[in-house]
């Protein structure tokens, strides 16, 4: 419809596996060179597989055209057959069934045997090609195993190349199938055209469509630049859907009356192709875009993950002080903490549990300071409270206390008095008759440490 209004002798976009548009991306090189090698060597079974509509077909009818037209060439379009039926397929496309009366599996083979010897007898190469080798079964495929047996001391007498879609090597991987697998000696994929492969793939097939040879890779303006873009974001670079989609497109610039198909006709058209303006294939991430991804989340993890550790402890020290044994030596660079508690007549220096020991380092004098500030406001209440209950009528003298706590920093458990409990609170124990009356306070020190 739009072939004369942009200068096409025939559709440039057309979704038919013609080989004269069949653009050569590095990758279809290599592909194309894996079919040519395949047909050289003496393999069994060469392999070639790819996404859907990059491009397999045509590839494949390229590779039959740079054949030599002496070759005999069996190519089945449609394997969804049984093990029997395929065989038979194939000696039909051989023709060589007139030669079979009742049609059994031993006649057919034999029959295929006879041409192929003869065939290597004039020289001549017979080749088999299953395309949609993904719809074979298991049945078929072993079929196809025993074809390969068809040889002679030096080499097969069948070259058979299996097209398929990706699945069709997952399928090769079953442990049913380990002999097929085994007998592939090629195997290439194709996968979607590159961003930069796109341009040079649409201008290829419109000079093709124009019949200018002398165009070919030569840049074009028919497709804008911002439409070229949405081009490659709706198709993901499969070439079936890069034709669908600049059909399409033309068409609607050909409405509209426009020379240039724009970056809105192309999204236009893809809504009406696609539903959406998403690309039909999965999102592609780069390698690398993903490993820098992973690790940037590793290591904000690992850098969360430490601080809250670094909390936790922070918070079970100030909890817990770290006790020491009376007759524990102390460095004259680091002192113990000390903690400072009435005394209570069923407490008398409980050794601390080996699993609630903590090791806490003040390193700052502003903590230093702090803990002993806060160590002697204690000391004053509990005199404070202690002396109100118990001592008796006699002036006490804070500064003494003080000077006695400080000099002994670690009472002994041979100075501790036991004590006993009253109904009305905390007594002492008699000693002796002369201080029976006497009211003692004592201050227990668990520990005392202050780090520089």
């Amino acid at each position: 419809m739009y072939n004369s209004y942009f200068g096409f002798k025939e559709n440039p976009f057309s979704i038919a596996p013609d080989p004269r548009y069949l653009y050569m991306s590095e990758m279809h090189q290599d592909g194309l060179a894996h079919l040519q090698f395949g047909a050289l060597t003496d393999g069994c079974i060469v392999l070639l597989t790819g996404e859907i509509g990059t491009g397999k077909t045509t590839l494949c009818r390229c590779f039959l055209e740079q054949l030599d037209p002496t070759a005999k060439v069996a190519v089945i379009i449609n394997p969804g057959l049984s093990a029997d039926e395929l065989l038979a397929t194939v000696c039909d496309e051989f023709q060589i069934s007139d030669t079979i009366e009742n049609g059994s599996t031993k006649q057919y083979i034999d029959a295929l045997n006879t041409f192929l010897l003869q065939a290597h007898a004039e020289n001549l190469q017979a080749l088999l090609i299953i395309d949609e080798a993904q719809n074979l079964d298991k049945d078929a495929l072993e079929m196809v195993r025993l074809l390969t047996n068809l040889e002679t001391n030096q080499q097969k007498l069948l070259k058979i190349f299996l097209l398929g879609q990706s699945e069709l090597s997952t399928i090769l991987t079953s442990p049913d199938l380990t002999q097929v697998n085994q007998r592939i000696t090629g195997r290439f994929h194709l996968t979607a055209l590159k961003p930069g492969d796109i341009v040079d793939y649409i201008n290829h097939r419109i000079s093709i469509g124009r019949d200018n040879t002398e165009s070919i890779g030569v840049k074009t303006r028919l497709f804008s630049d911002k439409a070229l873009k949405t081009i490659h974001r709706l198709t993901g670079g499969v070439p079936r859907l890069i034709n669908t989609l600049c059909d399409r497109s033309l068409l609607g610039a050909y409405s509209e009356e426009k020379k240039t198909v724009d970056d809105a006709t192309v999204k236009r058209a893809g809504r009406e192709i696609f539903g959406h303006t998403a690309s039909p294939r999965a999102i592609v991430i780069p390698l690398r875009t993903l490993v820098a991804t992973t690790l940037s989340v590793v290591l904000i993890l690992a850098v969360w993950v430490g601080s809250t550790n670094d909390l936790f402890h922070l918070n079970l020290q100030s909890m817990l002080s770290a006790p020491t044994s009376p007759s524990a030596e102390t460095s004259p660079e680091s002192l113990p903490t000390a903690t400072v508690e009435a005394f209570e007549p069923d407490r008398v220096s409980p050794a601390p549990a080996a699993d609630l020991q903590a090791e806490v380092s003040l390193t700052e004098n502003e903590e230093i300071e702090e803990r002993t500030e806060i160590v002697s406001e204690e000391i004053k209440t509990i005199i404070s409270e202690d002396t109100k209950q118990f001592v008796s009528e006699e002036p006490f003298v804070e500064d003494q206390v003080e000077t006695d706590l400080f000099a002994n920093p670690v009472m002994s458990e041979a100075e501790t008095i036991p004590l006993e409990q009253s109904d009305t609170g905390t007594a002492p124990l008699e000693q002796d008759s002369e201080v029976e009356n006497e009211r003692v306070t004592r201050i227990t020190i668990k520990e005392i440490e202050i780090n520089k």
